[in-house]
């Protein structure tokens, strides 16, 4: 029989700093709400982990950064509307994990990046019994990543990457016409839909 004795000691930091910034305003006519977002992170850890065959130690750096906008306008003019939307999402993370012992090394590093948005806008006026309204929007997102593996060792250090980079983009129109009496609701909408990917 084999045994082994082990231990593990190790701290972890954990800093955030998150601002916060909002317009709103609400008339009889309109209203209006945009808010600003920002998170800014930066994590540490060290771990080390002990027994009487190795020693392993752990090293991650793990620092992350948001910005985040979000916009909303609605505003009535006799029997007309007009609705406007936007939002905006914004993230880079570049992470370091470092592994290492009496013998050999190991590095990872991962950079990752990403923008995410989405706008429409809405039209609608009103005629008696009768509602048009004209409804249409784009959204995209945009994510790259990248990644790197070293191994040191007493042979020729070995090196693993990938470069991987996402898109897509999607937008829409749907016009709208309906018509209410009473009980009786008839709707009549032709969407039209464009994704690219």
């Amino acid at each position: 029989n084999i045994f082994l004795k082990e231990s593990k000691q190790g701290t972890a930091c954990k800093n955030i700093l998150g601002t916060n910034l909002t317009i709103n305003g609400n008339k009889e006519n309109y209203y209006l709400n945009n808010s600003f977002n920002t998170e800014w992170k930066w994590d540490k850890t060290d771990l080390a982990t002990l027994n009487d065959a190795n020693d392993i130690k752990e090293r991650a750096k793990l620092p992350t950064y948001q910005l985040s906008n979000n916009f909303q306008l609605v505003k009535r003019i006799n029997q007309h509307a007009l609705s406007l939307y936007s939002f905006t999402l914004l993230q880079s993370a570049s992470h370091e994990l470092d592994i290492y012992n009496d013998e050999e090394a190991w590095e990872q590093s991962v950079f990752s990046k990403y923008l995410f948005n989405n706008n429409y806008a809405s039209y609608s006026f009103a005629i008696k019994n009768w509602v048009l309204s004209l409804t249409g929007g784009i959204s995209f997102f945009l994510h790259d990543m990248e990644s790197e593996l070293y191994k040191y060792t007493s042979l020729p250090d070995v090196l693993a990457s990938n470069d991987v980079s996402t898109s897509y983009i999607s937008t829409y129109l749907t016009p709208k016409l309906e018509w209410n009496k009473k009980v009786l609701i008839f709707t009549l909408q032709c969407p039209v839909n464009y994704y690219h990917y």
